[in-house]
């Protein structure tokens, strides 16, 4: 007789289960659908749809700001603890926490999944990973979860990305060696300890103020691209160029992202999807974990987004291009995306699990796609991605309530917007990177939990995300509100 060995649920035969159809684009990238082909919207909950329970975030930190001393996993424990409180579902029936991740905020980085579900709750045969894919991270976590989901290797995900960018470490990627190197001629007697040591102390010059040339923030090295030796700037910039750009249309666009942000948060837009970060939840976190994560003297609290601010197209025209070198340059510190600190988190499950759990599904998730573009070009990814996206769930443009493209820099969104015909008034409605920022692994599952709790509270049908990757990508996902409701038609009035 076999027994499980599973804490919470009995053994079963392995079965095909899900909805999941996926086509390799040559030349192109892949697109994936998660429903069945005759569902084109409003046929309700299927027992294999993925489906988004509840979605949460914390508010967004500048970088050094609110949340300069909490690390990634703190962050991420916050947010997927309220997620997992509003679903109604019980920990141990999460199967796996997923997670996208770059920039590692503390020792115990490589542990961030594992950690989170274990502060969860999740029984000890649960599992997790971690998903790095620049800044795409949050939704190919998603999108792990989902595939996960859909063939049955999971019935319920933790998922969500993170990123604390003021904690990025500053690295040196041969010191090790270095240091190894002289330890071993003290042992072989080359030279002595004294000596080793004054070598050591040349090496990292501890008298000067500046470290050595060879240290750099990782945070900095992630920004140029390898391949093509450009920073990401340089590829906006490029894209801009060749798309015929205007300095005057990318700084009215960035200008329009914070008004956009700034009547989103005194409006109340986000305050549904906004989980509060208190010093009273991280000191519970740091005795569990033994560490000293804090927030600013005198902040007991934070719960709004530190980075929209009040600025308008003229005053940003007054801002220096980054790229200095360039007399073609048009990005500047004001229509690039903010360097910043947050976690958001989504429950996934399979409809058959949400009904045997009494839990209420939010969205469904339709179809997501991947593509690739020239490196040096990279802002241009979403424009492909979309458009394999809409053209595997059988969509349009138009048929989408609300798009979210990443404003990485502000020549994307603007892409997809030229390219694809997009209505600029859908695009982004409540700001993006450029006034909320973009904390790398974060802002995938942002955008979703945005789109997720927007389409409830508009009663929308659709939600498109979309962002760019460095290298040379892009991704895209659609999402269908489950509680939408078909308003009726406007009586015509009656002719004479």
């Amino acid at each position: 007789m076999h027994v499980s060995m599973h804490p919470f649920r009995p053994t079963l035969p392995p079965v095909q289960f899900g909805a999941i159809r996926a086509e390799k684009r040559p030349g192109i990238g892949s697109r994936i659908s998660f429903v069945e082909k005759d569902d084109l919207g409003g046929k309700g909950i299927a027992d294999d749809d993925v489906v988004i329970v509840s979605a949460t975030r914390t508010p967004i930190g500048r970088n050094g700001g609110a949340f300069a001393n909490v690390d990634a996993t703190s962050l991420a424990f916050i947010t997927a603890q309220k997620t997992l409180e509003q679903s109604g579902l019980s920990a141990d029936k999460v199967d796996k926490s997923i997670w996208g991740n770059i920039t590692p905020s503390n020792l115990g980085a490589p542990y961030l999944a594992r950690t989170v579900a274990k502060l969860l709750g999740m029984g000890d045969g649960s599992t997790s990973y971690i998903v790095q894919r620049r800044c795409a991270s949050g939704f190919s976590a998603i999108e792990a979860a989902a595939k996960d989901i859909a063939i049955g290797e999971a019935e319920a995900v933790i998922t969500g990305g993170v990123e604390n960018m003021s904690r990025s470490p500053v690295s040196n990627f041969t010191l090790a060696q270095t240091l190894n190197g002289l330890a071993g001629k003290v042992r072989k007697n080359q030279i002595t300890a004294e000596q080793g040591l004054e070598e050591w102390k040349t090496y990292l010059d501890v008298q000067g103020v500046e470290l050595p040339k060879d240290f750099v923030t990782t945070l900095n090295g992630g920004l140029v691209d390898p391949f093509v030796r450009m920073v990401m700037f340089h590829t906006a910039d490029r894209l801009a160029q060749e798309k015929n750009m205007s300095r005057q249309d990318l700084d009215s666009l960035a200008a329009a992202s914070h008004a956009r942000a700034l009547q989103a948060q005194a409006a109340g837009r986000f305050d549904a999807e906004i989980v509060p970060v208190t010093q009273s939840e991280l000191d519970t976190l740091n005795n569990r974990l033994k560490q000293q994560a804090t927030l600013p003297n005198g902040i007991n609290e934070v719960r709004q987004d530190e980075g929209p601010r009040q600025t308008t197209a003229e005053a940003l025209a007054g801002l220096r291009p980054l790229d200095g070198k360039n007399p073609q340059a048009v990005h500047t510190a004001g229509s690039a995306s903010q360097i910043s600190d947050g976690a958001a988190s989504l429950l996934l499950v399979n409809g058959a699990f949400a009904k045997a759990n009494n839990l209420t599904p939010l969205a469904k998730i339709r179809a997501v796609a991947n593509s690739g573009v020239r490196p040096d070009i990279m802002g241009y990814g979403p424009v492909p991605a979309i458009k394999e996206v809409l053209d595997m769930d059988g969509k349009t443009a138009q048929q989408m309530d609300i798009i979210e493209i990443n404003e990485a820099f502000a020549a994307v969104p603007k892409a997809a917007i030229d390219e694809l015909g997009l209505d600029p008034a859908k695009v982004n409605p409540n700001g993006s990177g450029i006034s909320l920022g973009h904390p790398l692994s974060m802002t995938g599952a942002r955008i979703v939990t945005h789109l997720v709790h927007q389409l409830q509270q508009l009663n929308k049908q659709f939600g498109l995300g979309a962002a760019c990757i460095g290298g040379g990508e892009g991704a895209a996902i659609i999402v269908e509100n489950l509680n939408y409701q078909k308003q009726p038609a406007a009586q015509q009035p009656q002719a004479d």
